[in-house]
């Protein structure tokens, strides 16, 4: 069985994105990590150097305070999740493409010319759509949840912009009200 150069290039570009999203997340997931043990490290500074539990308080009080117990704050984690669904997203996308050109490809293919037998050859095209029908199917519902996830991500940027859940001075303006 001969692989032709329509599925080679079908399936290094799957492996492809498929290793570039999960690079992307582990490198996120890294990050995400980094920032927490930096986070609780001033943490554990500052609460080190604060004697009683009033001061604590004193300091909680401040916008700076404030500032300091929410930096670990949710945006972050809502900005990392949001690049997450994009990527996602994205990554279907493409396959849902690659799998839409297969299709493609197998509506044009043609039966070998050695190919003779009747039943065979009927066979062989029955096989053929089949094959066709499976690969439209499923570009189609990779490329719908692709576009889905994208759209999505898209969507729960803009509200969380327009909600001030993605910046440190919207939730300050809300806790102000």
């Amino acid at each position: 069985m001969a692989v032709n150069l329509e599925e080679l290039a079908l399936i290094v570009g799957i492996f492809l994105l498929s290793s570039l999203g999960v690079l992307v997340w582990r490198r996120a997931l890294r990050a995400r990590a980094q920032l927490q043990m930096r986070r609780l490290e001033v943490l554990e500074k500052v609460v080190e150097r604060l004697g009683t539990a009033e001061e604590f308080v004193a300091l909680a009080r401040t916008e700076e305070g404030k500032e300091l117990l929410a930096s670990g704050s949710p945006a972050w984690d809502l900005r990392g999740r949001l690049v997450v669904l994009l990527v996602l997203g994205v990554v279907l996308l493409a396959v849902g493409v690659g799998l839409h050109l297969n299709a493609a490809s197998l509506a044009t293919a043609r039966l070998p010319p050695e190919v003779t037998t009747p039943t065979l050859v009927e066979a062989m095209a029955q096989d053929l759509a089949a094959h066709r029908e499976d690969a439209s199917w499923w570009s189609n519902v990779t490329m719908a949840v692709g576009v889905g996830l994208t759209g999505l991500a898209g969507l729960l940027l803009m509200l969380g912009e327009r909600w001030g859940l993605l910046s440190g001075a919207g939730s300050r303006a809300r806790s102000a009200e």
